[in-house]
Formats: C-alpha cells, sequence, structure tokens
C-alpha cells in the first residue's frame, strides 16, 4: 500500500485526521476555519448562539418576577376580599345594614384601587391569560366578596358588565377613574365571574343560618328562591364552562340542599311553635341532627 493511499484512509470525511482532530486554518479576521469551509467561532462570549440565551434568560427571569409580583398582589387581595365578606357577615340587624355596607363599599374601593389596579398595571402590555393563574384565586375572591355586597344591598346578583367596569381605573390616581385618555383596564375572563358567582352560594347559604338564628325566618325562603336561580342558570353551562365548575356545581348544589332543608324546616315546626320559639326550636333540631351524625361517624370507624 502507497504512503499517498494509507494517508488518505487516516483522515474522515470530516477532514479528521487519525488523532481526531479536524484540520483547521486561521482567516485573517482571526477567526477560525476547518477545511471544509465552516467557520468556528474562537470566542463565545461573541457568538450569536450565545447572545440569543442569554437574551431568553432576561425574559425568563423578568416572566417569573412579575409572576411571584402577581402571586403576592393576589394574596392581599384574597386576603382583604375575606374581611370584608366576614364584615358582611356582621349584619344581624336592620339598623346595622347601612352602616356596614357602607363601611364594606369603603374598603372595596380600597381592593380596587390598592390590589387590582397593580394588577391592571401589571398587565398593561402582556395577555391576560399568561399570567392568570398568578392572579385568579384573588380575583375570584373580589367578585365574591362584591356580589355578595350588591345582593345585601339590592337582592340582585351582579352582572359581569358591573364587574368589568369596576376594574377600569385612571392610570394615575390623582386622575378621575374611567377617563378614556389615560385609563387601564383589567380583562375579566367570563370563566373567573362564573367561578367568582359560585363562590358566592356558599355566603348565602350561611346568611340563611344565620338569619335563623337571629330569628328571621323570611330571609331563607327568599334565598332559596334566588340560589334556585343560580343553580338552573349553573345547570346550562354543562361542559362548557371551565374544568372547575363540575366541583364548585356540587358545592352549590349542597348549598342550596341546606338552605331547603332549612326552609323545609321552618314550615314544619311553624305548625307547632309560634314565631318567637321557632328559632330555637330549630336551632335545637340542627344541633340533635350534627350530634346523630358524629355518633354514626364514630359507630362507623368503630366497627
Amino acid at each position: 500500500m502507497s504512503v499517498k493511499h494509507e494517508g488518505r484512509r487516516q483522515r474522515d470525511f470530516h477532514g479528521r485526521d487519525h488523532r481526531g482532530h479536524s484540520k483547521r486554518r486561521s482567516d485573517a479576521d482571526g477567526s477560525i476555519a476547518d477545511d471544509g469551509g465552516g467557520p468556528v467561532v474562537a470566542d463565545l462570549a461573541t457568538s450569536g448562539v450565545l447572545r440569543h440565551f442569554q437574551q431568553y434568560q432576561q425574559e425568563l427571569d423578568a416572566r417569573y418576577d412579575k409572576h411571584e409580583r402577581l402571586v403576592k398582589i393576589s394574596r392581599d387581595v384574597t386576603i382583604e376580599s375575606k374581611r370584608i365578606i366576614f364584615l358582611l357577615h356582621r349584619i344581624a340587624r336592620e339598623e346595622q345594614k347601612e352602616r356596614i355596607l357602607t363601611e364594606a363599599s369603603k374598603r372595596l374601593g380600597e381592593v380596587r384601587v390598592n390590589g387590582l389596579r397593580s394588577i391592571a398595571k401589571e398587565l398593561t402590555a402582556d395577555d391576560p391569560y399568561l399570567y392568570l393563574r398568578a392572579y385568579s384565586a384573588g380575583l375570584q375572591e373580589y367578585i365574591e366578596s362584591l356580589s355578595y355586597h350588591r345582593y345585601l344591598e339590592a337582592a340582585t346578583l351582579v352582572s359581569y358588565d358591573d364587574v368589568q367596569s369596576s376594574l377600569v381605573f385612571a392610570e394615575n390616581k390623582e386622575e378621575t377613574e374611567g377617563e378614556d385618555s389615560s385609563s387601564i383596564r383589567l380583562y375579566l375572563p367570563p370563566s373567573e365571574y362564573i367561578l367568582g358567582i359560585a363562590d358566592l352560594t356558599g355566603e348565602l347559604m350561611r346568611k340563611c343560618i344565620n338569619s335563623i338564628g337571629a330569628g328571621n325566618v323570611t330571609t331563607p325562603f327568599e334565598l332559596r328562591s334566588f340560589l334556585r336561580e343560580i343553580l338552573e342558570g349553573f345547570s346550562r353551562i354543562g361542559n362548557a364552562g371551565p374544568r372547575e365548575v363540575n366541583s364548585k356545581l356540587h358545592v352549590l348544589r349542597q348549598s342550596v340542599d341546606k338552605v331547603e332543608n332549612a326552609c323545609y324546616a321552618i314550615q314544619v315546626r311553624r305548625q307547632e311553635f309560634p314565631d318567637y320559639k321557632l328559632s330555637d326550636a330549630l336551632l335545637l333540631d340542627r344541633g340533635t341532627r350534627d350530634s346523630r351524625e358524629t355518633d354514626n361517624e364514630v359507630m362507623t370507624d368503630t366497627f
């Protein structure tokens, strides 16, 4: 075998010699190229690929930071909205209603300005669905508190348009809200409105039980009719709504059942007791029923 032929065998088709290194040449501009003509950049710091990945890193870091800021704001909105709901549950007499509703309305305004407005500013140039999971809990809790306030104030259900209009803010706090020239808007996905209304039904059920304890046997029947209308509306959604609707629909049915059982007990006990003793009898029946359920659970666990 000739020496020339043996030299060709020691190189592969990529131009590598028998030691596994490619033959490279230096160009006049300082870059390095192999024998096949493909450039190999000497300094990775000036590589276009590396610059792209550094840009991706900055974009991801900015996205993660924004997500964490939205989570923190949403947590504050959730806490304050729950406090407003607890405040509204303190309405035990008619003379307390106006004062508590006024205070709750003021605090709802603070939630909008200090919490939801900050979320709207964070999402000014972004798709709201991109960060929806970060602030979904706070938005739903705000809708729940706002809708409960609206029901206690006017005995109606707050509409989607009313909630959306409450999420339009002035760009500067000193300006008047609603100015078209410098306003920012937090988009309300219809799914979040539906889920927030679903949470309202639990508060209405608690309102029913509290009313019975306070001796008010008229409010439970009003709440029963209102809850039935909400349940009928949710039943029409079917599988077209968000996936969380199924679990919340189950809780909604439980709330309606509890209110209907309370109304049934009122109707039955009303034939046996006068109105001023009716609430005591109903609470006694409830305590007896809860005690029996506890005993049944203990017996089940024992055997």
